[in-house]
């Protein structure tokens, strides 16, 4: 079992991307083009060196309008790298004294896709922060963005759940059968000998689950699926996805308890099979 340490070093290069701020519904209020580099120096493998760009004012080649650098020797705890480079970070408990903000992260082969979400101080959702990233000196390209007709069909996971005191993650698996009928899509869940169905209204890219819950399909294959407003003393999860072909799609979700205790995090591989 490679180490949380290992897991993060796959993220290793220069990445041009943007930083997009996106509502509920998906639609974008700002892009700002973006370079991120994690590199190491002289073989050292035991110190990143991070450095954000941001070009709020204009393009790659011109001055950036915010540089910021930070070397890391650790990882903290409220983050969590599973063995594809993917990662789930965000505060490790829900209380009203304190922003929710979850943020997570991607990477397949040359491209990277980061979300972080954020809700305000009433607990409602603000804003998703959208960021597709480019490996430098690479032909990677952007995906489609995503449909409900991509999501249809019959998917075999593996799941694996991390833990914050970074024991070795345990293993499942699941099958999930999602339809369409009319303006309503059904999704049924199996996984052990349990059986979990839900069904939400489409509406353009967005599926309702009883004003409560909302998956959003976004760019490049992406979305989210959040609460609309963070439950009080009940237990809830965040989640993003990533279609990164037409019958592979990743998902990770942090989960959190009745006490807003964050509990795990869960990566997800799923394979459509009919």
């Amino acid at each position: 079992m490679s180490s949380q340490w290992d897991n993060f070093l796959k993220n290793l290069g220069t990445w041009r991307g943007s930083f997009s701020a996106m509502n509920l519904d998906g639609e974008m209020t700002s892009d700002i083009p973006s370079i991120l580099s994690l590199t190491t120096e002289n073989g050292d493998m035991d110190c990143v060196k991070f450095r954000l760009r941001r070009f709020e004012s204009g393009g790659y080649d011109s001055e950036p309008t915010s540089d910021f650098t930070q070397d890391f020797t650790s990882l903290g705890r409220h983050t969590i790298f599973a063995e594809n480079g993917c990662f789930s970070k965000g505060v490790m408990w829900f209380t009203s004294m304190m922003d929710f903000i979850a943020e997570f992260g991607f990477i397949d082969g040359d491209r990277r896709l980061r979300m972080v979400q954020v809700y305000d101080d009433q607990y409602k959702f603000q804003k998703l922060v959208f960021i597709r990233e480019f490996r430098e000196d690479t032909d990677a390209k952007e995906r489609p963005p995503l449909t409900v007709n991509q999501l249809v069909g019959t998917w075999e996971g593996e799941a694996l759940t991390y833990r914050p005191d970074f024991q070795p993650p345990t293993k499942s698996t699941s099958r999930l059968s999602v339809r369409v009928a009319g303006e309503e899509l059904h999704q049924a869940l199996e996984f052990g000998d349990r059986t979990i169905t839900s069904s939400a209204q489409i509406k353009g890219n967005t599926l309702q689950f009883d004003g409560s819950r909302q998956i959003t399909l976004l760019p490049d294959g992406g979305s989210i699926n959040v609460p609309v407003e963070l439950p009080q003393k009940k237990a809830f999860f965040v989640e993003v996805g990533w279609l990164v072909s037409e019958n592979i799609r990743h998902r990770i979700m942090r989960n959190f308890d009745d006490t807003g205790k964050w509990t795990n995090s869960v990566f997800i591989t799923e394979k459509r099979v009919g």
